[in-house]
Formats: C-alpha cells, structure tokens, sequence
C-alpha cells in the first residue's frame, strides 16, 4: 500500500520538476510538497494496513522514494546543465540535496530502535 502511494507521490512530483523552469524557489515548493506528499501516504498507509512491522515497512518505502525522487531531480540538472540552461547549478543541487536528509534520519530512528515481541 505505501508503496504504491510513494510511487503516485514520485510520479507526480516528478512530473513538476520536469516542467520548472529552473528557479531555487520553485524547487523548494516542489521537494516541500513532496514532503507532504510522502508523509500524507506513510499515515494512510499506516491507518489502513497497520500489522506488526508494517510501520517499519511504510518507512523504508518513504526512505527509498526519496531516493528515487533524489535521483531523477540529479538527472533532470545534469540534463539542464549538458544543455547549458542551468546557471544555478550548485544551488539547485544543495536544494535538491536536502531531500536525502530524511533516508538518513530514517537509518538512525530504525538502527536504535527495538522491535522485539514481548518481554
């Protein structure tokens, strides 16, 4: 379930980072709605299917969108910069790159935590 929202989420907003026209501000209203988007679809996921471990589940599926969704922004400025319409290059990378931030905390928050069943 989560993963089929993560994809919708992806797809959609992958489709608005194609057609900006390139401004930093305009990215971050995009990766601030995938954000939204991404967390929108781990709680309806987590509402509707909520067995043992699903919640870790629908985490590690937000965790590898926001790779995915990392990889194809890259791959649209290095597009952008081949063509030599990208004057904003770093900038738009640091931007785009603030979207790994989350698989990171997402490794910490699951490398302490302890799911035993039981005592």
């Amino acid at each position: 379930m989560a993963v089929i929202l993560n994809l919708i989420v992806i797809v959609i907003c992958s489709i608005f980072i194609f057609r900006a026209k390139g401004s930093v501000s305009e990215l971050l209203k995009i990766i601030s709605w995938f954000f939204a988007g991404i967390m929108l679809s781990f709680f309806l996921a987590l509402a509707l299917q909520h067995d043992y471990l699903d919640g870790v589940n629908h985490i590690l599926a937000s965790a590898v969108s926001c790779v995915i969704f990392w990889l194809i922004g890259i791959s649209r400025l290095i597009f952008l910069s081949l063509k030599g319409k990208n004057g904003q290059f770093w900038q738009q990378f640091i931007v785009l790159s603030l979207v790994l931030i989350v698989p990171y905390f997402i490794y910490r928050i699951l490398s302490g935590a302890s799911l035993k069943i039981g005592g």
